[in-house]
């Protein structure tokens, strides 16, 4: 992927958008610093299988990306961000690690069995490299970079 992408995979039977509880699904969520015809044409290149339509992806300014990706749901707004009260209260336990080698096809289906499991959890896969990997880590405190293939976020959900 080109550098100026950011792709993010939640996958689990507990995924908050999913329309079929109970199953493991997959949702991307991903933010491109362009012209969303630009972003279609380099996910199709990318994933050919999924077919991106102008339909699947959502032309908006920075602040807006925020409100997507906050977790405040469909609907909301930029000055939800400024309210300290969540209507849909929900509580979590994530855990986070980082992966250095390939995952083989055996722990993953191992995770996704996981998952199914009660309670229903979900996974967020957060793609490391690009620009990150091009940043030294003695320039910039963040030292998880360099030789990292993926962030993985581990989470359960309850009201």
């Amino acid at each position: 992927m080109q550098d100026g992408f950011y792709l993010s995979a939640f996958v689990g039977a507990g995924l908050p958008e999913a329309k079929t509880i109970g199953r493991i699904s997959a949702t991307f969520k991903g933010l491109y610093l362009g012209l969303r015809s630009e972003a279609i044409s380099i996910l199709n290149k990318a994933f050919p299988e999924l077919d991106i339509l102008e339909q699947d992806c959502e032309e908006m300014s920075w602040i807006e990306s925020v409100v997507c990706f906050s977790g405040l749901g469909k609907g909301s707004t930029i000055s939800d961000l400024k309210d300290r009260y969540f209507r849909d209260k929900k509580y979590f336990k994530a855990k986070s690690d980082y992966v250095r080698t390939q995952i083989p096809l055996s722990g993953i289906k191992a995770a996704l069995d996981i998952l199914e499991e009660e309670p229903k959890g979900y996974v967020i896969l957060d793609p490391y490299g690009g620009v990150m990997e091009k940043i030294s880590s003695k320039s910039f405190a963040f030292p998880h970079r360099q030789g990292l293939l993926i962030s993985t976020t581990w989470t359960l959900t309850w009201e």
